[in-house]
Order: C-alpha cells, then sequence, then structure tokens
C-alpha cells in the first residue's frame, strides 16, 4: 500500500466520482420514471430480478466513470502538473 498524498488524493477524487455519478443515476433515473412511468414499470415488470440488478449496477459505474473522468480533467485543468509551462506559447519564441 502507497500512503502517499497522491494517492490518496486518487482515491478520494474516486469515491467523489462514484457519489457524484450515483446522483446523476438517480436523477436520470426519475427523470426517465417520470416522463415515461409505463415504460418504466413495464420493463421492470418483465425483466427478471437479476436483470435489473445487473443494469442498475453497471449502469451507476457507467455514470461513476464518466464523472471520475470529467473530475480528472477538471482537476488536471485547474491545478496543471509542475513540469507543464502553460504560460509558454510555441508563436512567442524568440
Amino acid at each position: 500500500m502507497h500512503d502517499t498524498d497522491s494517492e490518496t488524493a486518487k482515491w478520494k477524487r474516486r469515491e467523489r466520482s462514484l457519489a457524484a455519478g450515483l446522483v446523476l443515476w438517480a436523477l436520470f433515473v426519475s427523470a426517465y420514471v417520470t416522463l415515461y412511468p409505463e415504460q418504466a414499470a413495464t420493463w421492470l415488470t418483465t425483466r427478471s430480478s437479476l436483470v435489473v440488478a445487473g443494469t442498475i449496477m453497471v449502469s451507476i459505474g457507467l455514470f461513476g466513470g464518466i464523472c471520475d473522468s470529467a473530475m480528472a480533467l477538471a482537476a488536471r485543468w485547474v491545478e496543471p502538473d509542475d513540469e507543464e509551462d502553460l504560460t509558454s506559447v510555441p508563436w512567442d519564441e524568440e
């Protein structure tokens, strides 16, 4: 186990991403059930419980992955690596 600050920050970001993915998933499902209640009820009753549970778990994972990618991109944009020099541009070299 690595107990470095970067490792801790990575896992904290993953936890936040999963939480954000769960919230987005809940919003998506509630919007779908609100807009199409008959279709949602039909889908739930005609599928086996294993298919429903698997679909829920996979979709939460997908939303969490999307949130993780977005948060990683935002973190890199807000706090770039020290090696990157974002102040210089190629056309400004003399």
